[in-house]
């Protein structure tokens, strides 16, 4: 996941800026570098949060609120879901690193 990435993620990808800022918000807040399980808990708290602001308690109107949810830029990847898709993250959620000079990057052929 970018998560671990994020710095040589390219600028253009937009989960890029959301990664950055939560990790930053993760490590003034907890004195910790942020991982993937904390991205994936502020990515989904967030859309389970939007999603009950919208419909309301009712369990089946959150449900149908959160398979509205299209291009979610989170720390995860771009998230949309559908009746079909509660996972939410797409293909584009994993890329290839590698360890380079003592740092894990982008693997590029």
């Amino acid at each position: 996941y970018k998560m671990l990435l994020v710095d040589s993620v390219p600028a253009s990808d937009p989960n890029r800026t959301p990664i950055r800022e939560f990790a930053k918000l993760y490590l003034d807040s907890t004195g910790k570098q942020a991982d993937f399980f904390a991205g994936a808990g502020w990515d989904l708290a967030n859309i389970a949060i939007a999603s009950i602001k919208r419909a309301g308690t009712d369990p089946t109107a959150i449900r149908d609120a959160i398979e509205q949810v299209k291009n979610y830029p989170g720390t995860i990847s771009m998230m949309s879901f559908t009746p079909d898709n509660h996972r939410g993250a797409g293909p584009t959620a994993q890329i290839m690193g590698r360890f380079t000079d003592g740092k894990f990057i982008v693997f590029k052929r």
